[in-house]
């Protein structure tokens, strides 16, 4: 066989491990458990999914931080399961979480079968994120490192559980992940342009689930500074070409992550200005105050 074709059929299983190792642990029995934060993210893509399906895209604002990839989740979960809830559930049934669960019951399309739904939709994007962040992460330091690096992550307990909810944090770190691996592949590996349109929409996704990776944007300027900063050392002078070429990628990502953004938030369309100051002042409150709910925590 030729050689060629014989790397080929290498690089594909070794993918197709990577995979494995990645989604074996997160898929099995998304149907055994449920955890606290999740039963309001399940009510949440119920009101996300009507609004969509009336056209009331400002019902698409949900919460502040904002978690939208989790509602979109939820709502293809609806879609799949339940999409009459649309025209059979009143206002305040989804106004309610406890009366949209027993609703969902009567229906015969119980919570915990939509929830289930939603888990799998999670555990795909996040397992496609990490997929392709050791596909950056191979061209940034090589295979075994970077095969290495994946599985320390694949297999680690807290990663593992948060990446089995209908949750935030899993998705918005393995997102940022993508994002900055991708970013730096641009930058040092060939200035590709798949890598610059993948950090651009692993940003924007980023961005649709949690406020804090806003940090991508600083991080992303201070590469571009520590690319002009090599340039400058070497040459010891940095020109006006030198300077866009090294900072251009900077603004196409964030100007194309704003973008993703809006598309795909539709309480973007139609009050930008008003939904962002609804989102931030709400999360600044957050930062602020803390949690509104006793915890228990270490007795």
């Amino acid at each position: 066989m030729n050689p060629q074709i014989n790397r080929r059929w290498a690089s594909a299983l070794f993918l197709i491990l990577v995979s494995l190792a990645i989604v074996a642990p997160r898929a099995p029995a998304l149907d055994r458990f449920v955890t606290a934060d999740e039963w309001a993210w399940v009510g949440r893509s119920a009101r996300f999914y009507t609004s969509l399906r009336l056209k009331n895209f400002a019902g698409t604002f949900q919460h502040s931080h904002p978690g939208v990839t989790a509602m979109w989740a939820g709502s293809f979960a609806y879609l799949w399961r339940f999409p009459e809830l649309v025209w059979e559930a009143p206002p305040a049934t989804l106004a309610n979480i406890h009366k949209l669960e027993q609703f969902l019951k009567v229906r015969e399309r119980p919570a915990l079968m939509i929830l289930e739904s939603a888990r799998d939709f999670m555990v795909l994007g996040t397992s496609l994120a990490l997929l392709l962040a050791f596909l950056a992460a191979r061209r940034l330091f090589g295979t075994w490192p970077a095969f290495a690096g994946i599985l320390l992550i694949a297999f680690d307990p807290f990663h593992i559980g948060l990446t089995r909810l209908l949750h935030l944090d899993g998705l918005i770190s393995s997102l940022m992940f993508l994002a900055a691996l991708s970013f730096l592949c641009f930058i040092y590996q060939g200035r590709r342009w798949s890598d610059l349109l993948l950090a651009t929409l692993a940003t924007g996704f980023a961005w649709l689930t949690k406020s804090p990776s806003i940090f991508l944007v600083p991080f992303f300027g201070l590469v571009s500074l520590a690319a002009i900063w090599n340039t400058w050392r070497e040459d010891r002078r940095v020109n006006r070409g030198n300077f866009w070429r090294l900072t251009w990628p900077f603004l196409v990502v964030v100007s194309g992550a704003v973008l993703i953004f809006v598309l795909f938030w539709p309480a973007m369309w139609i009050d930008p200005l008003g939904t962002l100051i609804r989102m931030f002042d709400t999360t600044s409150e957050y930062a602020l105050e803390g949690h509104d709910k006793d915890l228990f925590f270490m007795g």
